[in-house]
């Protein structure tokens, strides 16, 4: 779910689902299996967050905040429970070749060039079970560029990298 748009002119509803199924949803359901596989010893927590986690994204604001959150939530419990058996992993997808822009009216990827972009869902899947496997907090998957987008936050002032991205994200 995600939305785009100058948040000043968004739907507040679409905006507080958003909140509520990708942070209130998920915390929820943590709180009601996690408990269950720490006792048992054992069991794996998929996140999806996304490389808008790394930082703040205009026009999408209420989204990449949303996913900084499950980014977060899941490193945090990542190291809590790194000696239960109990396995935490945040996906952090790029564009990916899902419904996702239509329903956020999104148009970047509507032309045949940009939709070649957009990462395989299938090919996402199985880099997060890889990740799994290796005991990372976190993983970035698909294209090359997800995961320079995903870590020039740390190298660029983050005032100088909105700005790029409020260009780049710009409703035409």
């Amino acid at each position: 779910m995600g939305d785009y748009g100058l948040f000043s002119e968004s739907q507040r509803t679409k905006q507080l689902q958003m909140i509520q199924l990708n942070i209130t949803a998920l915390v929820d359901l943590t709180y009601q299996f996690l408990p269950q596989m720490i006792q048992q010893g054992r069991g794996n927590i998929i996140n999806i967050s996304s490389i808008a986690a790394f930082q703040g994204l205009p026009y999408m604001a209420v989204y990449a905040a949303t996913k900084s959150f499950v980014l977060s939530f899941s490193e945090a419990l990542w190291a809590e429970n790194s000696k239960t058996g109990v396995k935490v992993l945040a996906v952090c997808p790029g564009p990916t070749n899902t419904q996702f822009y239509e329903k956020a009216s999104f148009d970047k990827f509507s032309n045949e060039a940009e939709s070649l972009r957009l990462d395989n869902p299938s090919e996402i899947a199985r880099e997060a079970l890889n990740a799994l496997n290796s005991e990372s907090s976190h993983v970035v998957t698909g294209r090359w560029d997800n995961k320079v987008i995903s870590g020039i936050s740390r190298f660029l002032p983050r005032e100088i990298w909105s700005k790029v991205l409020e260009q780049e994200f710009r409703p035409k």
